[in-house]
């Protein structure tokens, strides 16, 4: 993806975050993340029911499939060694696992504020459950959902998108945390 994309998803991630425009998390459609296995790989384009497609002026909705054990296990590590640093404060650590077109437009001033504002569950001892890990056709962005299980008993689900970089895989970017399940 050429860096010009990059950075425009990075802004447009960070701009959703900011104003809190994702009222759930979600890649095909508007299916809620009730549990992080709920979302099953499938076309993301939907036949009209009179089978007629109708002229759309979006971008072609691309397949996403299920990852390969390796993409899974290398995107778990990179959400768990990112969500560690972040709780153990270490902002500075955990902002080195986002991908270059995020550093390049949100500063880690910006992204220490963004994480205290909207993500502060991660700042505390947290353990994480992961469901669903889908890839693109390109093999180069994978969708990651979580169940994040805080230390007051909370569940709460949250889709991070990853992108495969020169560095590996880096985080570009979270949904906004969703409630999935409460202390019995």
């Amino acid at each position: 993806m050429p860096s010009t994309h990059l950075l425009s998803f990075a802004a447009l991630g960070l701009l959703v975050a900011l104003v809190g425009c994702t009222p759930q998390a979600s890649v095909e459609g508007d299916q809620p993340l009730d549990t992080p296995a709920q979302v099953e790989p499938e076309r993301l384009e939907q036949d009209e029911p009179d089978g007629e497609e109708r002229p759309t002026d979006a971008e072609p909705q691309e397949v996403l499939s299920a990852c390969e054990s390796s993409e899974r296990g290398q995107t778990q590590t990179i959400v768990q060694a990112q969500t560690g640093a972040l709780g153990g404060g270490d902002f500075e650590l955990a902002y080195s696992y986002a991908t270059p077109g995020f550093q390049s437009a949100v500063s880690l001033e910006q992204f220490a504020g963004l994480i205290a504002a909207s993500y502060q569950p991660l700042l505390g001892s947290a353990d994480l459950e992961f469901g669903n890990c889908l890839i693109d056709q390109s093999a180069t962005r994978v969708a990651l959902d979580v169940v994040v299980r805080t230390t007051q008993g909370e569940a709460l689900g949250l889709r991070y998108v990853l992108l495969d970089t020169e560095e590996g895989w880096r985080v570009d970017g979270a949904s906004d945390f969703r409630l999935v399940g409460t202390p019995a």
